[in-house]
């Protein structure tokens, strides 16, 4: 047999295709044994074809963590708020706006914060107009609320109650009751007979006497 001259060892060496830019993926290149695999960034997923990135959409797919509005963006989103709301500083949480500490609201008289917006309200005796910003003093004299007796007169925000002649207010500052002209020293300035009426009183004389024009005095003779 003829003696075999052995030749050198030839050794394989790997392409990094990531390295010299040969591969063909749009993003990032992971090189491997004898050839490569493609990846994405973040916001991005890999295609059938293994080698396109496309974005992923997190608004459609519902994988952002928006608590309201949210805007896709080429990788990533951005959240947003409703009218009414504040976005906080972690850029995804909307928070109300209370319109009434802040004052911003149009509220004339009281506001009540409700979620995303406000209403206004108003103190005793107004009343809210229809626009809901506007405040108006409620006549309870005219409309017949007040618990006046005799007569009422508006004022803002309320009212008060006074008396008709021969009347006086009671201590609750509603009821008017009759004024007893006869029970005083003075006999309700009757010469004689002093006889209490509703609202007034009148005069009367005795025996032969009769009352003069002014209706307190007596004139004539008394019979003893």
């Amino acid at each position: 047999m003829e003696n075999c001259i052995q030749g050198p060892e030839v050794r394989r060496k790997d392409i990094n295709e990531s390295q010299i830019g040969t591969s063909e993926c749009s993003q990032k290149c992971t090189n491997t044994n004898g050839s490569y695999q493609c990846g994405c960034s973040h916001g991005y997923l890999l295609e059938a074809n293994g080698l396109t990135c496309t974005d992923n959409d997190e608004c459609k797919t519902g994988t952002s963590n928006c608590s309201q509005k949210c805007t896709n963006t080429d990788g990533s989103y951005q959240c947003g708020c409703n009218q009414g709301y504040v976005l906080e500083a972690n850029g995804l949480t909307c928070t109300d706006i209370n319109e009434c500490q802040i004052r911003t609201s149009e509220c004339p008289e009281k506001c009540i914060n409700t979620p995303g917006s406000y209403r206004c309200g108003c103190n005793q005796g107004y009343v809210l107009e229809a626009k809901g910003l506007t405040c108006t003093d409620i006549n309870e004299c005219q409309i017949g609320t007040s618990k006046c007796s005799q007569k009422c007169i508006n004022t803002a925000g309320s009212y008060q109650c006074v008396c008709d002649q021969g009347y006086v207010l009671e201590a609750n500052g509603l009821t008017c009751t009759d004024i007893n002209e006869c029970d005083d020293a003075l006999n309700g300035g009757c010469d004689d007979s002093c006889m209490n009426t509703v609202g007034s009183f009148k005069c009367a004389c005795t025996g032969n006497s009769t009352i003069e024009t002014d209706g307190f005095t007596c004139s004539g003779m008394f019979i003893l």
